[in-house]
């Protein structure tokens, strides 16, 4: 049984390809605004990747996720270094496996199943023949209207509480989403300039082919996706392709914002970048820095690095 409280949902690892040391830009979402935080306090969950038995909560798939991107991530490091093989290629798809299924798109998704499941189920037991002879032989009476539907509602409510159901879900999602890209082939994507990749809390977008759109808005699709997209490092990415992938290629400022803006799209509440770099070009939107008392020295060093951005500049 492991102690850890909190989980992250993007690995301190992968963050680091974007790091200054140990600290990333933070980006919400909602509110547009940037501040420098410490990989450590950036997308993370209270057990993200635990389920509770009867001995305490069961830290296993979170040490199982952390050996494997033990094993995954030096070929990312050396991909983004420009350095990397074909089998470094291959292994890196391992890493976006764990991050499609690790990712708060996929718990939406499941809470939202599981909840549509619950409302079916009681409705459906609550007229079943079978339930009702179950629950007068069980407390002797007959139940009354709505009481065999709150039953049903307090298992599941206990269920997801657990998590177990959320965790194994989440396994059989990574299988499926390692056969899916088993068979893809990479492409690298390079910026160029001043331009850099950002990562959101669900750093794997699923998209069409030529990466102008996203296969599905605020649905889980993993395995329709015609294309995936994963940044690897500050100015390298990869894509994965079912068809025969393009050669690598440097891509231009405009092309780098689009894709860049699918990941705004595509992530919950949460967006980073490397504290040096300006999200307002990055994004070719309006982002303003917040301050905060512990990192304002390097709110200081960063706020003004490249000047003032405007949208879809030459860099």
């Amino acid at each position: 049984m492991g102690q850890s409280q909190t989980h992250h949902v993007v690995s301190r690892g992968y963050q680091r390809l974007f790091a200054d040391g140990e600290h990333i830009l933070l980006i919400h979402k909602q509110s547009k605004k940037a501040k420098p935080v410490g990989t450590r306090d950036a997308f993370h969950a209270p057990r993200f990747n635990s389920f509770r038995t009867p001995a305490g909560w069961d830290d296993s798939l979170e040490e199982e996720w952390a050996r494997i991107e033990g094993l995954a991530l030096p070929a990312v490091r050396r991909l983004a270094a420009g350095v990397g093989t074909a089998s470094d290629r291959d292994t890196a798809k391992v890493v976006a496996g764990i991050h499609l299924a690790r990712s708060v798109t996929f718990q939406d998704w499941h809470l939202k199943i599981t909840a549509e499941v619950t409302e079916g189920t009681s409705a459906k037991f609550e007229t079943d023949p079978q339930a009702n002879a179950l629950f007068e032989d069980g407390y002797g009476r007959r139940p009354r209207p709505g009481e065999i539907s709150a039953l049903v509602e307090r298992q599941m409510t206990a269920i997801n509480n657990s998590k177990g159901l959320f965790v194994e879900r989440m396994v059989h999602i990574y299988n499926k989403a390692r056969e899916r890209i088993e068979s893809t082939n990479v492409q690298l994507l390079m910026t160029i300039g001043k331009m850099e990749w950002v990562i959101g809390d669900t750093p794997v977008i699923t998209a069409n082919n030529d990466l102008t759109r996203l296969h599905s808005n605020k649905q889980l699709a993993i395995f329709e996706g015609e294309a995936f997209f994963m940044p690897l490092g500050r100015r390298v990415g990869m894509t994965l392709f079912g068809r025969a992938a393009d050669p690598d290629q440097y891509v231009p400022a405009d092309t780098c914002q689009k894709i860049n803006w699918l990941m705004w799209r595509n992530c919950r509440r949460f967006l980073a970048c490397h504290p040096a770099a300006d999200p307002c070009r990055l994004l070719a939107a309006p982002i303003s820095r917040a301050h905060h008392p512990e990192v304002a020295k390097a709110v200081n060093l960063y706020a003004n690095a490249f000047g003032p951005c405007r949208a879809n500049q030459d860099c």
